[in-house]
């Protein structure tokens, strides 16, 4: 993916590298995991309270916070779940 960063932005990306499934039983059954949750909490000086686009959320004083749904899974990009 392809995003522009200007001075005074913040960039970063996660990596899940060698993730192991839980391979575990419920009973008979195999269980198999079929995504990761990734929770994240950005503090502004004020509260997001409105979506000025469907990625960029307006953190108030002038920064807006844009968001990403694509992911990197073995090479290929896709759309998140949601």
């Amino acid at each position: 993916e392809s995003w522009s960063v200007y001075p005074g932005d913040v960039k970063w990306s996660i990596m899940l590298s060698d993730w192991v499934w839980c391979g575990c039983t419920q009973g008979q059954t195999a269980q198999t995991g079929d995504g990761v949750e990734v929770d994240i909490t950005i503090k502004g000086t004020s509260t997001a309270t409105s979506s000025i686009s469907a990625s960029g959320y307006d953190m108030g004083e002038g920064i807006t916070l844009y968001v990403s749904n694509l992911i990197n899974v073995d090479g290929t990009w896709t759309t998140m779940k949601t």
